[in-house]
């Protein structure tokens, strides 16, 4: 295992890390602390190398991602970068930075790291998350454009951004999907959460002390924080730390970007009279890929970054000032999202609805009528030999997927649906008239 982790740092170093920072100061001329640098330009690595993937595993070269390493010292060989002004990050920031990211190791190898069994009995009981990702990660090794894996034929409309990455990786180290979905890539996310927080707390304040608090609110306090006085606003009952940095490849994939794309956006909206034209060009250019990669990344991410840029905007306009910058990512914001909601969340959850694989609750949209959202959430809390049947035969719904950690399975369920199958915390029941079990005579 001590082998495996080191191929997964080497190749995280080498192929995400370095391009990555190369790229950030190269194209936002840096932060002026090499450290900051590097953290959100590992972000920017990441955003690049799921972005090239996709393409070489379409062209059947899944090694392309290498390119980037390559390209990455030959611009630094070929084009030196010029001498700028650089500030030391000073030895107690560091230290107490790296007590919270000892914070977080500590609890995944003691805690995290235990959650998902890899192997023997726990294994065949597993949440009903992990076989999803592990399914999803495989799609993305072996095809492009992806197909749903339990619907033939059929494209993934999802946001599977997060699961290049998770390819990505097993071609280049050989390291086994399931230790890379459930091992190496949640702590590596949750190490570059904590580390990001830290570095976009120091662009903010323009100080290097702003690190290890940035770090110590994420890890103690913030959505990372698995300890029972941390409040979270998560869709998870359980604490993100504990379970949803680790069963949502996307959710940890989407914070990890909106972190340098919450860092380059300060650095744009920072007025100084030194900034050309040409710097700010550079500056948008990442954030066009930050952004376009957070929009297939996870739903639920880029809103809240257009949410601060609508403040920012009503803030400027207040003051009589238009700020075009700010317009600019407000455009590319709703562009991209755009496109994610018409090619990925109407078309998933038309699939969904037409091949009738689930009943989608928790989610309230276009699609559904007032009729459909009563029965919905019957089904789910007070089911009745009615509300099925009208489900059954007026709308073709078939199946019922329950999950534990949203809501509990009412006990009527099991006399009026037939019980199929049981994974992890998932229930499924089939809609269909139970046979009649005749009265024994006295």
């Amino acid at each position: 295992m001590s082998m495996i982790a080191a191929s997964y740092l080497a190749y995280f170093v080498a192929v995400v890390a370095f391009p990555g920072t190369v790229f950030w100061r190269r194209l936002t001329g840096g932060t002026a602390w090499f450290a900051v640098d590097a953290i959100l330009g590992a972000g920017l690595g990441l955003a690049l190398e799921v972005l090239v993937y996709p393409v070489g595993r379409w062209l059947d070269v899944p090694l392309l991602p290498l390119l980037l390493t390559a390209f990455a010292l030959g611009l630094v060989v070929a084009f030196p970068a010029r001498a700028s002004t650089r500030k030391p990050f000073p030895w107690w920031a560091m230290a107490g930075l790296m007590v919270s990211v000892g914070v977080a190791s500590a609890w995944y190898l003691r805690v995290g790291s235990h959650l998902i069994a890899l192997d023997g009995p726990a294994a065949n009981r597993p949440n009903s998350d992990s076989p999803f990702q592990l399914s999803l990660g495989a799609e993305l090794t072996h095809h492009f454009p992806p197909q749903i894996p339990y619907v033939a034929g059929e494209p993934l409309q999802y946001h599977w951004m997060a699961y290049n990455h998770t390819a990505a990786a097993h071609w280049i180290t050989g390291i086994e999907l399931d230790v890379l979905t459930h091992r190496f890539v949640p702590f590596s996310m949750i190490l570059m959460t904590a580390l990001g927080a830290a570095a976009v707390a120091v662009v903010l304040a323009g100080r290097a002390v702003a690190a290890p608090i940035g770090a110590g609110l994420t890890v103690l306090a913030g959505d990372l924080a698995p300890w029972p006085w941390a409040e979270t606003n998560t869709l998870y009952h359980d604490s993100p730390l504990s379970m949803g940095e680790l069963i949502s490849a996307t959710q940890a994939f989407s914070t990890v970007l909106l972190l340098p794309l919450i860092g380059v956006t300060a650095l744009i909206l920072r007025r100084s009279g030194d900034q050309s034209m040409g710097h700010v060009a550079g500056l948008l250019v990442v954030a066009a890929v930050l952004i376009a990669v957070l929009s297939a990344s996870k739903a639920t991410a880029l809103p809240v970054y257009g949410a601060g840029l609508a403040f920012g905007w009503l803030y400027s306009a207040i003051r009589r000032r238009f700020d075009w910058r700010i317009t600019i990512l407000g455009l590319l914001s709703v562009l991209f999202y755009g496109l994610n909601y018409v090619f990925i969340a109407v078309a998933a959850t038309a699939l969904m609805w037409q091949f009738s694989l689930a009943q989608v609750f928790f989610v309230r949209n276009a699609f559904w009528d007032q009729e459909k959202l009563q029965l919905n959430d019957l089904a789910f809390t007070a089911p009745t030999k009615a509300v099925l049947e009208t489900l059954r035969t007026k709308y073709g719904v078939r199946w019922l997927l329950f999950d534990e950690r949203v809501n509990p399975v009412p006990a009527a369920l099991n006399h009026l649906a037939t019980p199929r199958r049981t994974s992890g915390t998932v229930h499924v029941y089939e809609l269909a008239t139970p046979p009649v079990i005749p009265t024994p005579r006295p």
